[in-house]
């Protein structure tokens, strides 16, 4: 859905004359959320663009951030690791919206105040983007006095092409074992849905929320929606679609014109605010 937006956004823009004249082309490749392959697509594309206007996962965008610098190219991540506000991480990095650490602070405390929260188990993927979730919720747990019963920091195995079902028993034991308020995650839709099914059916009845990308509306077309609208809740980094704020209209009316026959997302958002 976000690359959706990105072509509409570029449509609408050469339509309107390009960029000084110039009409702009889109190359788009899937890196398959795997660093290997987005290594490989980047030594065939640096020589090929005048921006990378899109780099998805930030294990990815850090394995070629260097090569950024040496290539003097600009990557917009879509990834929210804090890292790329360092200059000797991100120096040609343009970080956009909050980092994952500021997110976790952010929705801890909402938590605590919203839902008296008072113990929270921590689960993550290893690297950059689990590792940066993770660190901002338990720096915020210690300053909110807040106990982090199970700390699974990078314990949660990502799915792989090699592993696509990984077994995350031991994740789901530990949630169920400390019976936490809040699980925090910092993981990606088909984790959260594995991990969330197996610790509620086991009987655990506390409130699931993560980074953005740890959730997606495609959740709600699985059986996993009961569970999702009486134990989840969302953060994200955009308002939802239709919104009233200044910009949304013309974001609904070029993609309700244009990609009509999708079904809308919020994400659209997210690609369009890339672009511009």
């Amino acid at each position: 859905e976000i690359v959706e937006a990105q072509e509409v956004y570029w449509d609408i823009v050469n339509e309107n004359g390009g960029i000084a004249g110039r009409q702009v082309e889109l190359v788009i490749e899937d890196n398959t959320y795997d660093v290997a392959v987005n290594v490989e697509k980047y030594a065939i594309l640096r020589d090929q663009v005048a921006i990378f206007s899109q780099m998805t996962g930030s294990p990815h965008t850090a394995a070629i951030a260097q090569d950024l610098e040496d290539d003097n190219l600009i990557g917009i991540p879509l990834t929210w690791y804090s890292g790329w506000a360092d200059p000797e991480i991100g120096e040609n990095v343009l970080e956009t919206y909050t980092s994952y650490c500021i997110e976790s602070m952010n929705a801890l405390e909402w938590f605590q105040q919203n839902r008296d929260v008072q113990t929270v188990a921590i689960v993550s993927f290893p690297g950059e983007y689990g590792g940066d979730g993770a660190a901002g919720a338990k720096m915020a747990a210690e300053q909110l006095g807040l106990e982090v019963v199970y700390d699974g920091d990078g314990q949660v195995t990502p799915p792989s092409a090699d592993n696509p079902n990984p077994d995350q028993s031991a994740v789901v034991s530990q949630i169920v074992g400390t019976n936490p308020d809040l699980v925090w995650a910092t993981i990606n839709p088909t984790s959260l849905a594995a991990i969330m099914s197996q610790a509620v059916g086991q009987g655990y009845a506390g409130w699931w929320s993560g980074n953005s990308p740890t959730y997606s509306f495609k959740l709600l077309g699985t059986e996993l929606a009961p569970l999702l609208d009486e134990h989840y809740i969302a953060s994200t980094y955009i308002v939802t679609w239709g919104t009233d704020v200044p910009g949304m209209q013309e974001v609904v009316d070029a993609m309700t014109e244009r990609r009509g026959d999708l079904p809308v997302s919020d994400v659209y958002i997210l690609g369009w605010t890339e672009e511009e």
